[in-house]
């Protein structure tokens, strides 16, 4: 496993280290080897994470969608048989 950070709610970025530089000294110290390079890796993480949040709200979106239409079927009914 490379080295890379993760964010947390509670302790926000926090460093994952992969190897004994990172561990010892720091990110800046990391001795991992990759074909990319650390922003380049961040910035594929932060693209994953973005796209699964957008994937989840589109999600959400569409429960929202079918509990409205729920709703407004319920009141519809409810008026109808008011009315009668």
């Amino acid at each position: 496993m490379k080295c890379h950070y993760i964010y947390t709610e509670e302790d926000g970025k926090v460093l994952i280290p992969g190897c004994m530089g990172t561990a010892a000294r720091g990110m800046e110290y990391c001795t991992c080897r990759s074909e990319v390079s650390f922003a380049q890796f961040e910035r594929k993480q932060y693209n994953d994470t973005v796209r699964k949040l957008r994937a989840e709200i589109k999600e959400l979106e569409k429960e929202n969608n079918y509990l409205n239409r729920t709703i407004k079927k319920l009141l519809k009914t409810n008026r109808h048989e008011q009315t009668n």
